[in-house]
């Protein structure tokens, strides 16, 4: 009788593993199988399993492997959910939060599965809420019906409000496209905490630990928030006139593909910026903050890039932008950027920027827009983007290092950021991660320098047609070529470089005619008031903290799912921040200080709520 109910919970694990994770078990009487996995268990396990698998999560819990997920606003916030976080942080705190606790719930990753025997171990000292299994092996999948009720776990997992998942990973590319889906589906609050377990080893799993903090930070980066798409939208509005259908090939007017010089203005552009004085043949962009270094050593630009699209951002820098010098040299920017930097050109191109709400509305009634993808989040993205788009594949990168060896040395000893006088000068960075060297080494990197260094990897990945190469002495960047300035120059130049751009100068207008916007924008109807009023409602009958979590991860999942990709974009950023930020509290505050938490957190994002709607009544 024993035996037969032991086969019965066998037959029914099996059924909820093959159900979870999509994978077909192999097939065969339950007697045959047993047979089997037990001569898999004893070449897996050098001992007892259950010995095994709990001392080696008595050895993770001595030093987990463990990120938590905090965001800290500015002493004086600007916008909405930074005033949310600030207020909410400052009462967790009363309550007792601290960040470097030991979680009161968080998610957990399992790499490779085995007997499971770890699991309620684990469980045992942790709420784990949500527990993410990755295992590919059938055999493996198989001994776990062995030795773990499955239905128990996730009942488990249910009843602190979490998820059973299991995921069948075949690359690291694979994990990223599932971590990604899971979050859309199960919410961003799971990046709050979460561990890594790695059971066993395999290139695999050793590369998911390996790339632990870069990827987390990856999922949790480029969600842009409420009141930055509406700046951007402003922007548009007042420069569609400028903006750019398709991207005309002005590659066409040199001879040969000419040598393009990407200048960012890292610290290693010290030890290039006087080479490009000596040398004629050249097409030099410089990028942001990189022109001010290049100005003071008599160095002119061909092109130059922005993306920023603050008005603040922009005065910082309008005095090396306003610089006469600069009469001839062609903008390249993007639809999102302040019209005041538009006027300081004669020559430019504004590009419609992908994922972008000005973007999505100008091309609802003209799908003929071509928008500019991989270009942010800094200005060497975009330039690289641009100058390929343009059709120009002879391509260096100097001082684009998206690191530093040193953190007081982040940027160009040229650049305002040493200037005392000037306000950037205030500007610190702060190493948050280790990445390979272009050169050899490691450099220090940021979350945001390491996000644009991924982005910018993509972006060459997808453009197997151009030769890049980087001299810069910064991080290593998949799909280009570590070389000298020195061996770049030495190939020979049949162009006339400066008689080319001069054309290309004279032919923009004629280009705008051809190539640019004619839809106008004269009044904006985004809608999104009746679905914050929504949840609104839906928050108003919140009972607990777990119930805002959720009913703000559905109205993400809604938007990002849903048809209006304008809606999408302008909301959804935000609510990522408030659902996290709940998470990230909550997770290090004692349960019994939770309906406390509760009752401010409501009413907080109710009148996060209210704010949003009356910004989107006065558009």
């Amino acid at each position: 009788m024993e035996h037969n109910q032991s086969l019965k919970v066998l037959a029914k694990n099996q059924e909820m593993i093959a159900h979870l994770s999509s994978k077909a078990l192999s097939s065969g009487g339950l007697l045959d199988k047993s047979e089997r996995i037990k001569v898999f268990e004893r070449s897996f396990y050098p001992g007892c399993p259950k010995r095994l698998c709990e001392e080696q999560a008595e050895l993770f819990l001595s030093s987990p492997l463990h990120l938590s997920m905090h965001f800290r606003a500015p002493k004086v916030p600007k916008y909405l959910h930074q005033d949310f976080i600030s207020v909410m942080t400052e009462y967790a705190m009363e309550l007792g939060y601290k960040k470097s606790s030991v979680p009161k719930r968080s998610t957990i990753i399992f790499l490779g599965l085995g007997a499971g025997l770890q699991i309620p171990a684990l469980l045992k000292k942790i709420n784990y809420t949500d527990v993410i299994i990755i295992e590919n092996d059938s055999n493996s999948l198989e001994l776990a019906c062995h030795h773990i009720d499955v239905k128990q776990l996730q009942a488990h997992c249910q009843e602190q409000g979490g998820e059973l998942l299991i995921l069948s990973i075949e690359s690291y590319t694979d994990f990223i496209g599932s971590m990604q889906s899971l979050l859309k589906k199960h919410g961003y609050h799971l990046l709050a905490d979460i561990s890594l377990f790695r059971h066993y080893n395999t290139s695999l799993y050793d590369e998911i630990v390996e790339k632990f903090r870069s990827w987390r930070n990856r999922l949790a980066s480029m969600w842009g928030f409420f009141e930055d798409e509406l700046i951007g939208l402003s922007h548009t509005i007042e420069n569609q006139k400028h903006i750019f259908k398709s991207t005309p090939k002005l590659a066409r007017y040199f001879a040969t593909q000419p040598k393009v010089i990407i200048v960012g203005n890292g610290p290693s552009l010290d030890k290039d910026i006087e080479k490009l004085v000596q040398v004629q043949d050249l097409v030099i962009v410089s990028c942001g903050t990189a022109v001010a270094s290049l100005l003071r050593l008599g160095i002119i630009p061909d092109f130059h890039v922005e993306m920023e699209r603050t008005a603040d951002i922009f005065e910082l820098k309008s005095d090396s932008l306003s610089d006469p010098r600069l009469k001839n040299t062609i903008l390249l920017t993007l639809n999102t950027v302040s019209p005041k930097l538009l006027a300081l050109f004669e020559y430019k191109l504004v590009f419609p920027k992908a994922n972008d709400i000005g973007t999505e509305l100008l091309r609802e009634s003209d799908n003929t827009f071509e928008p500019l993808y991989h270009c942010n989040p800094t200005v060497a993205n975009a330039a690289l983007s641009i100058m390929l788009k343009l059709g120009f594949t002879n391509i260096a990168l100097i001082g684009c290092d998206f690191g530093f060896r040193d953190e007081q040395q982040h940027h160009s000893q040229h650049s305002q950021y040493h200037d005392k006088q000037d306000p950037l000068f205030l500007n610190k960075m702060h190493a948050e991660l280790s990445v390979k060297g272009n050169f050899g080494g490691v450099v220090q990197s940021t979350r945001i320098l390491n996000e644009a260094r991924l982005s910018l990897e993509a972006l060459i990945s997808r453009n197997n047609n151009a030769t890049i190469i980087n001299a810069s002495d910064g991080a290593y960047i998949q799909g280009t070529a570590a070389c000298t300035l020195e061996l770049f120059f030495s190939t020979p130049s049949e162009d006339d470089t400066k008689q080319s751009v001069a054309i290309i100068r004279q032919t923009i207008a004629s280009y705008l005619l051809q190539f640019g916007n004619t839809r106008v924008i004269d009044r904006v109807e985004l809608e999104g008031q009746i679905q914050l009023r929504t949840v609104q409602q839906e928050i108003e009958g919140c009972q607990r903290i777990l119930d805002l979590i959720t009913t703000l991860n559905d109205f993400v999942y809604d938007l990002e799912q849903g048809e209006c990709t304008a809606r999408k974009i302008l909301l959804s950023g935000s609510l990522k921040y408030l659902s996290v930020t709940l998470a990230s509290h909550i997770n290090h505050i004692a349960p019994q200080y939770w309906e406390s938490y509760f009752s401010v957190a409501k009413t907080q994002l109710l009148n996060v709520l209210s704010g949003y709607i009356h910004r989107l009544n006065t558009i």
